[in-house]
């Protein structure tokens, strides 16, 4: 009987997908404040998202106003990769501007575990 079911789990295991967990809040920047206002560095404005080291980075949402409405906003024309929402930061400008975008994952991460990261660019 122990083997049957030692079988059972191991057959179990091999065949049962794997089920992977976003630990990232919001991926899609839909969530935002009620009665949004655009502001420059408006990340703020996000319920998830927050910028770190006294940087800036945007938040464009089809709620605001024109100028920050995806898709055609003050930046350019940008349609969001799903929904609603995207961020936009300047990663490199003359080697001077760098802006960085966060958020507080759903869970701590453990050490000697693989993660894989995907995002749009």
């Amino acid at each position: 009987m122990k083997a049957v079911i030692c079988q059972f789990f191991v057959f179990s295991a091999l065949w049962c997908p794997i089920i992977a967990q976003n630990l990232v809040p919001d991926p899609g920047f839909e969530s935002y404040l009620e009665q949004p206002e655009y502001v420059a560095g408006g990340i703020t404005e996000s319920l998830y998202w927050f910028s770190t080291r006294g940087s800036t980075p945007d938040y464009f949402h089809d709620q605001y106003v024109s100028g920050a409405k995806p898709p055609d906003t003050y930046r350019g024309y940008q349609d969001p990769s799903s929904g609603n929402g995207f961020a936009g930061i300047i990663a490199y400008l003359n080697g001077l501007t760098f802006e960085y975008l966060s958020v507080e994952l759903l869970e701590f991460l453990v050490p000697d575990q693989i993660y894989d990261i995907r995002f749009d660019v």
